[in-house]
């Protein structure tokens, strides 16, 4: 037994070998390449109201002047200031020789039209 005992001690301990750090992106020898991943395409801007075609052909009887001016009025008096009537009023006032009926409206049909499509 005591054969057996000295041939361990002996024998020289191997050590391991220190861990190596591998870089991901390094193709080892058994690696197949791999396709490189597809590029993102970019976002688009979103779609502005400019970008769409002018809606004042849409309804007869108004300029596209009155129409900018209506969308414009839409913008700048929001319901959360101006509820109800007062809102059509103030977007009137800015619509030259346009009533707040009018413009309520001219609003309903464009919305109607622009459904329809």
């Amino acid at each position: 037994m005591m054969a057996n005992a000295n041939a361990k001690a002996a024998a020289p301990q191997q050590k391991a070998a220190p861990k190596q750090k591998v870089d991901p992106t390094t193709k080892l020898p058994n690696q197949k390449k791999q396709a490189p991943a597809p590029a993102k395409a970019p976002k688009e801007a979103p779609k502005q109201a400019a970008a769409r075609p002018s809606t004042a052909s849409l309804v007869p009887g108004w300029s596209a002047e009155q129409q900018t001016a209506l969308e414009k009025g839409m913008k700048d008096f929001t319901t959360k200031e101006f509820p109800g009537k007062v809102r059509w009023e103030k977007i009137a006032e800015a619509v030259d020789d346009k009533t707040p009926k009018e413009c309520f409206e001219r609003f309903k049909e464009i919305c109607a039209k622009i459904k329809a499509e």
